[in-house]
């Protein structure tokens, strides 16, 4: 899609995955994580490892993005 950027981590409809998100950079608005149709919300405090853990109910996109939805990716779901 032209309008995602970031990574794309691949996972199974049913198979919980869990992502390791490490914020690197005090600038910008990357101190969130947001995967709007998981209803989940992470703090990113700087330099730690955050774990993410969610069971994907249906193939497609799952789209997340910083607090302001500046910044962009998805996690692609297969069957």
């Amino acid at each position: 899609r032209d309008d995602v950027i970031g990574v794309f981590p691949l996972a199974r409809v049913g198979e919980t995955i869990t992502l390791v998100v490490t914020r690197s950079s005090e600038q910008g608005c990357g101190d969130v994580l947001v995967i709007p149709s998981e209803n989940i919300r992470r703090d990113l405090p700087l330099n730690e490892a955050v774990e993410v853990t969610l069971t994907p109910a249906s193939a497609g996109t799952l789209r997340f993005t910083c607090g302001m939805g500046m910044f962009d990716g998805a996690i692609v779901v297969t069957e």
